[in-house]
This record gives structure tokens, C-alpha cells and sequence, in this order.
């Protein structure tokens, strides 16, 4: 009956398989392919099984049925099946998951014989699959056609089919495709189907069987066909509604001749695109049907007409304007309209028609339309704005089209440009910059699909991911089975030979053996095992370590082949895995024999190669290669870092997500004790040090001798550059109180603004300023104490000293505070280039070194006109090749500066370079310069301290307390400054020897270090600022202390005493003066020393 069934149907001619002999295996067996599968051929003939004894012959009776011999043994998966059936027969790449290639081979239960077959789990198992009968006896998995069936143990949720007892699920019935028998779907008989005919079986009286549109009106009228009883599918055949193209589909048939056919109307609007049910090739039987199933309207032969979404995408345009068949193949396989891309409904298995390129840019929510083809839905959806003015109308009443209802922003190539009005108009990356022939839209640039012929060297230059130094592979000489894995050995071939890195020699098992197949080996470095890392390997490195299990608790990101796998590779040759789980793909080798192909399977149906999988980029076009993987991060704008780059303070992804996540953010001030101390630290700061200036500019012109207004000076220059410290404490602790969280995603824009180049020169100026004045006023002072006579009087030479170092340190520090920011040194202090967030090409903030590399990839090697050498340009030259990448009809591409005070979210002086920073030398210089200033106040201090030590023997007890009272400010005003610059100068070496990132320690730097000294020299050098905390602090407890003994003394007869205690206690006393405010030099100088008051005033008191 199964014989009689394929006959009818057409398809019982004897196919012959293609095979291909190829070399003789070490057993004697052939190794031959057939219909692209490896398969052993012994002497005789036959076919032997894999890793067995067993052997067996084919006999090709009929397309879909082959006579085994024999059922191989340990085959759970039917590699038996695979390439017995030619491709023309079925579709050999559907795949149920529970056979390699969709066939199995079925020892079928029968009466006559014991014959088995092999048989499509797809195509030709309606007629002994899931009828609760075990057909399949094999001995090793009995009942397997019963294993994978959909039956519902509520027997109202299940159908019966007639003849072969077939069950399926009730929700299959009337659903017009025949799930039965194609020609005895009784499951859609009594079903008033508008198409097809519902009659008496012919072959079954007593059956009622829907016969498919395709076989109504064909002239058959034979007695065994399956058509209906009396012959009622071919009455009233004249009685036609149109014609189409139309050509029989047998199975085992993939070409033949066109014919046309007359269509009646009982042969319109099936539901069915391919097999048996479908009476037209090119779609016509697909027109003017109902609503619900009308998908495009269009003119067909100058009349309105509906097209349904089967008639669609058939290769042969129905509509006038061949509006139906504006198609594209989205995914291997999958073939879909226009308009059905990007609208939340996946038509393709693998959801290729949303994953395209267009649908990252659709308009908006309020511009939404209905499309042409709606699928009998009317329903407005978001169109891509790639559709805009394209010259084909996607929208009903083409408001796509209708240029006033969009902003035109010029045109790339013939198609004119347009973007929603509330968008601005961007420009286009140009493929030659000598023409404007080749444009492509920014948003498609570096996204894995090649738009012009230099955009994958551009994008790979720009995008390049800085991975360090990670293995690679290599061949052995003279071997052609081992790979080396290089350790990052320049020059070195062969690492078993180097004594440094021996090598253990390890079978990459994960290649099947047999066919002809040898072991894969690899030679891993010692250093590697065991325990690998595999967080810094890439590529086929990334999965020979992984695959082998050398890296714990890291899965291997390769997966099953099936038949349906790699359909990008043009002649695709299949064997078992070792596992025999699943295939591997192999080719052939030009001496003879088969060697692995090493292919990667993406979900999508392409392979690509094992160099392309977990190597930061989405080759597969799905991420597939990319999704097991622990070696990268994927940024929320879609693209793939180096995992060791996640958090690690640079911005790698366009979006900024490596850095803004949730194991990591930024904020300026990184933490909330950091961010109360720079308030707490810059108010002290501006309070204090606003007092000295306001007492040191009372007392400045009150001096009376001129190293007092020398001293008197430094001193109000030293609270000056404390008191800019103060304001830029407070100011850049406001600034992130007002980014707050958000910081992370906009640090760019406040990097790159006035307002972090204006509180970089803050900081600077005012560190020079203090640093500078402490410096001189240290020297000074030494001088002083050596020269063992201070000035009398203010003289007009004293004023113009004065004026000359107080004009030397202000300009010195103004230089070095603001020289960074001037343009004509911008070759020396800028850090590179920002030019936003939507260019994908370039991302964050170039350097020099990064755009030189783009320049390079863009426009061929940049040469010197006096040499061959390559060159390095100016910012200037850059700024204009970069532009000139692009079009300039909106103002062209425009860099911003990333400035020299940029380097931090701090905006402080960029102290913590490397070698390749081009202001190495400047920052270095005034460490330098920053360093001999501590060691001449640390040395001036340190001789200052010796005087005072040599006067304690001749001072008295009171001087020899002062003497000590002295040293200890002295020691603490080196201590301090010890404090400030040398632990910043031991991380700036530290950073730049790149021993640690100095980088995430500015904000420390800059909230702690640097501000010691701004609040403590107020106090070190200023005696009357603790004079003036006493006396506030100090006056509240005299004013009590005076209230109470007026209380007391207030009585009669004691008026007069109250009066000369009040006096006594509280009187002024007048007359001292002292020399050197802050810092009595008298105190330390020696008593026998001329024209020392004090000490003569003393000594008079004593007498």
C-alpha cells in the first residue's frame, strides 16, 4: 500500500545518489561522500557502519523509500539516514531535533516482510507516525515513531485520520493544509473550505476527503487516483476565473517546465505557498480574496486588486508596479515583503526581519502609519526612517513619500534624504573622499555589514579593542596535525624549543576521528596550565583552551552542527561527531583525504570561521558568536569590549554603558565622604583664608620695617592661592551635586567645557601661588636669620623688591596655570578630539595615535612630501582629513577639544602621564620644579631651626620656650608640605612606570593632598588667625568673667576698687612691635645681638 501510495503520487522513480570516492581508509575501506555525507564503503560494495563491524546495502526503490539491509548499532541519532535520500526529494534541511539530518531509519512492522526503510521525519511520516501503533520495531529504540508525537491525553483535544490512523491535534482540523495525506485530508473535509473540493474519496468510498485546489480541474479521472468519486473535482472546469503559471511540484523534482493553467474559482485563495496544495507557481490563485486574508492592494493588469500575504515574494511579479515583490532575504531561508520588516512580528525563524540594520532608527510613536501590506490588520506601526522618501510608497496614501510632511536633507545618490522634522540633519560618511558617489548614513557604519569598500578597515582601526598581549596560533614545522599556541614571543616558531616556556603536547578531542580524520593537537605552554585564564584569549585560541576544558568553569562556546547549519558554504561535506550527537563539517585536502573545516554554526543558519567566535565583533550578523563567551562585555549600544576594560575608568563603548553599570559608575567626587569633606574643606579654606587677606592688607601698610612688608606681602599672596583652592573645592563639589548620578553618561560634555578648563587654571593658579610664595618666603626668612640684623623702615627699594617678586610669582604661576589652554601649543596639551554620541566610527575620544591610525586606514599611508617615513600631523591637518571623511552639507564633522585640565572629572593639572602622553615633558617639568620648591622650604626651615637651637643657651627660659614653640611650627610646616607634594610625586612615578592608574586617584588627590596645606597655612604662618579664634572663643568667657565680678564688687564703699580692677585686667598694653609678624625672628635671635627691643626691654623689666 506504502508502494502503491508513492507510485500514485508520482514519485516512485529510482533516484541514483550522488557520490564521490575519494581515498582508502586505513581498514581498506572507501571513504565516500554521498549527497554530502561521509560515508564507508567496503570492497564489495557495501556500505559499513560508523565504529562498527556491521555492514549493509542500500536499495534505492523509490525517492522516499530506500531498502536497508541492515540497522547499524550505537547510531541514536540516524546518521545511517543521512544522505540517503537526494535533496531533490525533500527538504533535506528541516530538522526535528531528534535526528541528525531529519531522516530515520525505520525497521517497519508488516506482515510480508521485515524490510526497513529509511523515511523523512517531516515529509512522509503521515502515514504511520503517531496512530498509537509501534510501526518502528527497531531493536534499539522500538516505537520511535511514537516518541516525538503532539497527542493530547484528552481524547477531545485529538483527530483521527483516516486509512492511516494518524493522530493529530483537533486545532490542525480546517486549517486548509492536509495534515492527514495530502490527498486523504479527511482532517479538512466538512469544513466549507471556499477552495478545494469537498467529496468522496475515489480510492475510499466511504471516506470524505478536501481535495487540494491544486489537483481540481487536472484530467485526471483514473480509477487508483485519489481524486474524488464520480469525477466531480473536474465538473464545471470551463467556468474559468483567470490563469497563472503553474507547475507540478513533485518531490522529487526541482525544476521543469512552466505551463499555464486555466483557474476556476474553487482553486482560488488556498492557504498553502509550496508543496501539493497550491495550484500556482507565480501566485495568482491569490488574488481578490476576502479581507481578513488580503495583505497588499495594488493594480494588477490596470485593475484594483488584493494580493494575499501567500501570494507574496514568489519570484514572479503579480502587481503592475511589482509592489509584491519589493522583497528581501533576510535570514538563509527566510524570504519576506518590505513591509514586514521591523514591526514586532517575527516572520522568520530566527527573527531576521527584526534584527535588521533599519530597524535601530524608526520614527517616532506620533508618526506612525498604516502599511500597504498590513495582512488584513489595519493598524498603524513605526516605519524605519531609512523608508522616507525612497521612491516607493510604504504607507497607505504615501505619506512616506510627501517631502513637505518630512526636513530633506539632501540626497545620497539618486534617493533624496529625508529625517522627522524634529530631528537635525547629520551628515553622510563618504566611501572616496574625491566624490560624493558612495554616501552611507552614520547610524550603518561599524555595525558588521559592509556598506562601502573601505568601511571594515576604517571601522576596524576605529573600534580596534586594546587587548594586550594575548596568545595566537601558529603551525609546527613539519607537522601538519599540531598547532602552536604563541605565547607573545616575537620571532619565536617553535616554543618545545625555548626553555622559557615549555610546552605539553594536548589533543584537541573535540574534532571527530575516523573517515579519514586524525586528531587535532595543540601545543600549550606550561604557563598556561593548569588553571588557565582564558579572559584574555580571543578567536580560535578562545576555543581550543576552552573546548579542552584548561580554563574551570568556562563553557565552550561551540555548538552541534546540523544539516540545516553553515548554508553559506557553497559545497558543505558532513560526518559524525565523535559523540555521535551530532555533525561536523569537514573538506577536503588537497592531497587527499578530509580535514575539518573548523566552522562555527550561527544561530542564523551561517557559519563563520573559529577565528571569528568570542573576538569582540559580531560576525555571525545575530551575536551567536558571541554569546558564551566570558572574555568580553556587550555595551548597551550593542558592540564588544574586552571584559578587562569594563570599569576600569576610560570609556570603551559608544554608549558609555562599560562605565555606567551596575558593578560600576562615576561621579566627580567618587564618594560621599570625599564629597562632605570638599565642602567642609573649601568653605574652612575661603572662610580662614579670607580673614588673613583682610588682616594682612590692614597691617600691610602698617609695616615699619621692609622685611616686614616683604613678609607681610608673601603672606597675603600664600592666602590668596589658598583661598582660590577654597573656591575650587566648593565649586567642583557643586558641579557634582548638580550631575549627580548622571555624570557617568555626560562626563564628555563637562570635560570638554569652559567651565573644567576655568577651575583647572583655579586649582593650578592657586598651588603655584601658595607653592611659589612659601618657597621665597622660606628663603627669605633664612636669609634674614643668617644675616642676624633685620631692616629698619620701609624704604622705596624694599617696595620695588617687594613688587618685583610678588609680579614674579603671579606670573609665573599665571603662565603655568594657563599655557595648556592656549591653540598654538595645542599639539603639546590636547588629549584628543569629542565628537559626540552618534558617531559610531568615532567613539569617546580620540588621541592623536587613534586618529592617525583612522587617517592611515581611510586615505592609505600618511607619508612626509621630504621622506618616505610616515608622519605624524598636526591637530590642524587632522581636524580637516577628518572632515573631509564626511559631508559637509550641515556644517560637516566637527571635533571638540579634549583639553589638557580634561584628563579627570576632577579638571586638575595632569600630573599622572605615560610615555605616550604628549605632555609628558610639561608635567614632568613642574613636578620637577614643584619637588625643589618643597626642598628648598624643607631646607630653609631646617636652617632656620639650627639658629634658633644655637640662641637657646643665651635666651632665658622664656626664650628657650619660644625656641621650642617655634620648632615644632617649623616642623610642622615641613611636615605638611611633605604631606602635600610627596606622596603626589610617588603616584605620578608610580603612573607613569604604569605600576598603578593614577587616574582614579585625582579626585583624592585633589580633595585631600593638595588642600592640606590651603587650611592649615592660615594656621602655621598666621599668629593672628589663632589669635583671632582665641579672642572670639576667649571674649564670650571674659565678657562672663567680667559680669561677675562687677556683680560682686558693686556694692557700697567698693565702687573704686571695681574700677581699678577693670582697669588692671583689661587694659591694652602698647609699644611692642614686632618685626616679623607670625615669625619672631627676635625671638631666635641671639640677645647679645644690637638693637633688639625686645630683648632690652626684657632685660630693663628684670632690673
Amino acid at each position: 500500500m506504502f508502494t502503491l501510495y508513492l507510485t500514485l503520487l508520482g514519485l516512485g522513480e529510482i533516484v541514483v545518489s550522488h557520490r564521490v570516492e575519494n581515498r582508502v581508509s586505513s581498514e581498506g575501506d572507501k571513504v565516500v561522500e554521498v549527497n554530502g555525507f561521509l560515508k564507508l564503503e567496503t570492497a564489495d560494495n557495501q556500505f559499513r557502519c560508523w565504529d562498527s563491524n556491521l555492514t549493509y546495502t542500500v536499495t534505492p526503490t523509490e525517492c522516499l523509500r530506500q531498502t536497508y539491509s541492515q540497522l547499524c548499532d550505537e547510531d541514536p541519532y540516524f546518521y545511517q539516514a543521512c544522505g540517503a535520500v537526494p535533496p531533490g526529494c525533500y527538504n533535506q534541511y528541516s530538522y526535528s531535533g531528534v535526528t541528525l539530518c531529519g531522516l530515520h531509519v525505520c525497521q517497519y512492522r508488516s506482515t510480508a516482510d521485515q524490510n526497513i526503510y529509511v523515511i523523512s521525519g517531516n515529509s512522509v511520516s503521515w502515514y504511520f507516525d503517531c496512530n498509537r501503533q509501534q510501526n518502528c520495531i527497531n531493536p534499539e529504540n522500538p516505537g520511535f515513531d511514537e516518541k516525538h508525537c503532539d497527542i493530547s491525553d484528552d481524547d477531545d483535544m485529538n483527530f483521527e485520520c483516516a486509512v492511516s490512523g494518524k493522530i493529530i491535534s483537533r486545532d490542525k482540523t480546517c486549517d486548509g493544509k492536509g495534515d492527514c495525506l495530502p490527498h486523504l485530508s479527511n482532517d479538512e473535509a466538512n469544513c466549507n473550505h471556499k477552495y478545494g473540493v469537498e467529496c468522496m474519496s475515489k480510492l475510499y468510498r466511504k471516506i470524505k476527503i478536501w481535495l487540494p485546489p491544486a489537483f481540481v480541474c487536472d484530467n485526471n479521472t483514473s480509477h487508483y487516483s485519489f481524486h474524488c468519486l464520480d469525477d466531480i473535482d473536474e465538473v464545471e472546469c470551463d467556468q474559468t476565473v483567470g490563469w497563472c503559471y503553474w507547475q507540478r511540484r513533485r518531490l522529487d523534482q526541482s525544476d521543469g517546465d512552466m505551463k499555464i493553467r486555466k483557474l476556476v474559482k474553487n482553486q482560488m485563495c488556498s492557504p498553502d505557498q509550496y508543496g501539493l496544495i497550491s495550484p500556482c507557481i507565480d501566485g495568482r490563485d491569490q488574488l481578490n480574496c476576502t479581507s481578513s486574508h488580503a495583505a497588499l492592494t495594488c493594480k494588477v493588469d490596470s485593475y484594483p486588486t488584493t494580493v494575499t500575504k501567500l501570494g507574496l515574494c514568489r519570484g514572479f511579479p503579480i502587481c503592475d508596479d511589482a509592489a509584491d515583490e519589493r522583497c528581501r532575504e533576510v535570514e538563509m531561508g527566510c524570504n519576506t515583503h518590505k513591509h514586514t520588516l521591523c514591526d514586532d512580528v517575527p516572520d522568520c525563524p530566527r527573527r531576521g526581519d527584526e534584527l535588521q540594520t533599519i530597524c535601530k532608527n524608526l520614527v517616532r510613536e506620533e508618526h506612525k502609519c498604516v502599511r500597504n501590506v498590513n495582512y488584513g490588520q489595519v493598524v498603524e506601526k513605526r516605519i524605519p526612517v531609512d523608508w522616507l522618501c525612497d521612491g516607493e510608497e510604504d504607507c497607505q496614501g504615501g505619506v512616506d513619500e510627501d517631502e513637505t510632511f518630512w526636513k530633506r536633507c539632501g540626497s545620497v545618490g539618486t534617493k533624496v534624504r529625508c529625517i522627522e522634522k524634529e530631528d537635525e540633519c547629520g551628515e553622510l560618511f563618504r566611501c572616496d573622499s574625491r566624490n560624493d558617489t558612495e554616501l552611507v548614513e552614520l547610524t550603518y557604519l561599524c555595525d558588521g555589514i559592509l556598506s562601502c569598500r573601505n568601511e571594515e578597515q576604517v571601522c576596524k582601526e576605529a573600534r580596534s579593542r586594546e587587548m594586550g598581549n594575548v596568545p595566537s596560533l601558529a603551525p609546527v614545522q613539519g607537522s601538519t596535525d599540531t598547532t602552536l599556541l604563541l605565547q607573545c614571543v616575537p620571532g619565536l616558531v617553535d616554543l618545545s624549543h625555548s626553555a622559557r616556556y615549555s610546552c605539553s603536547e594536548e589533543e584537541f578531542l573535540f574534532y571527530p576521528k575516523g573517515l579519514g580524520l586524525r586528531y587535532n593537537k595543540l601545543n600549550i605552554p606550561s604557563a598556561f596550565l593548569p588553571g588557565a585564564s582564558c579572559h584574555f584569549l580571543y578567536g580560535e585560541p578562545y576555543v581550543y583552551m576552552t573546548c579542552m576544558d584548561q580554563c574551570p568553569g568556562v563553557p565552550c562556546p561551540l555548538k552541534p552542527l546540523i544539516a540545516a547549519s553553515c548554508l553559506n558554504v557553497h559545497h558543505r561535506i558532513f560526518t559524525m561527531s565523535l559523540e555521535k550527537t551530532s555533525l561536523v563539517m569537514v573538506k577536503r585536502k588537497s592531497g587527499g583525504g578530509y580535514e575539518n573545516e573548523k566552522l562555527f554554526p550561527c544561530d542564523n543558519g551561517i557559519c563563520v570561521t573559529l577565528d571569528k567566535v568570542c573576538n569582540l565583533a559580531n560576525d555571525c550578523g545575530d551575536n551567536s558568536d558571541e554569546m558564551n563567551c566570558v572574555n568580553h562585555f556587550q555595551c548597551g549600544s550593542g558592540e564588544f569590549v574586552p571584559i578587562s576594560k569594563k570599569c576600569d575608568g576610560g570609556i570603551h563603548c559608544r554608549d558609555g554603558s562599560d562605565e555606567c553599570n551596575d558593578l560600576c559608575s562615576l561621579r566627580i567626587i567618587s564618594t560621599l565622604k570625599l564629597r562632605i569633606f570638599a565642602w567642609f574643606a573649601g568653605m574652612v579654606a575661603i572662610v580662614v583664608n579670607g580673614i588673613v587677606i583682610g588682616l594682612n592688607i590692614r597691617d600691610l601698610m602698617a609695616s615699619k620695617s621692609g622685611t616686614a612688608f616683604l613678609s607681610n606681602s608673601l603672606l597675603t599672596v600664600i592666602a590668596v592661592g589658598d583661598f582660590f583652592i577654597g573656591i575650587y573645592l566648593i565649586s567642583i563639589a557643586a558641579v557634582d551635586t548638580n550631575y549627580g548620578g548622571r555624570f557617568c553618561r555626560e562626563r564628555y560634555e563637562w570635560l570638554i567645557s569652559k567651565g573644567c578648563s576655568i577651575l583647572g587654571v583655579i586649582n593650578t593658579l592657586g598651588m603655584q601661588l601658595s607653592l611659589f610664595s612659601m618657597m621665597i618666603l622660606s628663603i627669605f626668612r633664612a636669609v634674614v636669620v643668617h644675616r642676624k640684623r633685620p631692616s629698619t623702615g620701609v624704604t622705596k627699594k624694599d617696595y620695588f623688591y617687594t613688587l618685583a617678586v610678588i609680579v614674579l610669582v603671579v606670573s609665573v604661576s599665571v603662565f603655568i596655570s594657563t599655557i595648556p589652554l592656549f591653540p598654538t601649543f595645542e599639539d603639546f596639551f590636547l588629549n584628543g578630539l569629542y565628537y559626540g554620541t552618534s558617531n559610531p566610527l568615532l567613539i569617546g575620544v580620540p588621541d592623536k595615535t587613534k586618529h592617525m591610525k583612522i587617517l592611515e586606514a581611510y586615505y592609505g599611508r600618511l607619508r612626509s612630501l621630504s621622506s618616505k617615513d610616515s608622519v605624524t600631523l598636526d591637530w590642524t591637518i587632522i581636524r580637516r582629513l577628518i572632515r573631509d571623511m564626511f559631508t559637509q552639507d550641515h556644517g560637516g564633522i566637527v571635533g571638540r577639544d579634549w583639553g589638557f585640565y580634561g584628563n579627570a572629572p576632577a579638571c586638575v593639572f595632569k600630573f599622572f602621564v605615560k610615555r605616550s602622553d604628549p605632555q609628558l615633558a610639561y608635567s614632568w617639568g613642574l613636578l620637577g620644579l614643584n619637588f625643589t620648591c618643597f626642598v628648598l622650604i624643607a631646607g630653609s626651615y631646617t636652617f632656620v631651626n639650627f639658629k634658633s637651637v644655637q640662641s637657646i643657651h643665651v635666651s632665658g627660659s622664656k626664650g628657650r620656650e619660644k625656641t621650642r614653640k617655634l620648632q615644632r611650627k617649623i616642623a610642622l610646616i615641613i611636615a605638611t608640605d611633605f604631606v602635600c607634594w610627596v606622596p603626589f610625586i610617588v603616584i605620578a612615578l608610580l603612573h607613569f612606570l604604569e605600576i598603578v592608574n593614577g587616574t582614579k586617584l585625582y579626585i583624592f588627590c585633589s580633595t585631600i593632598l593638595l588642600p592640606i596645606n590651603s587650611i592649615l597655612n592660615p594656621l602655621l604662618y598666621q599668629n593672628k588667625v589663632v589669635d583671632c579664634i582665641s579672642s572670639c572663643t576667649g571674649g564670650i568667657s571674659s565678657a562672663v568673667y567680667k559680669f561677675n565680678v562687677k556683680r560682686r564688687l558693686l556694692a557700697p564703699n567698693n565702687q573704686t576698687l571695681a574700677s581699678s580692677v577693670e582697669t588692671f585686667n583689661f587694659r591694652k598694653e602698647e609699644g611692642d612691635e614686632v618685626i616679623f609678624e607670625n615669625m619672631e625672628l627676635n625671638e631666635i635671635t641671639p640677645v647679645s645681638a644690637p638693637g633688639n627691643r625686645l630683648n632690652r626691654q626684657l632685660q630693663s623689666q628684670k632690673a
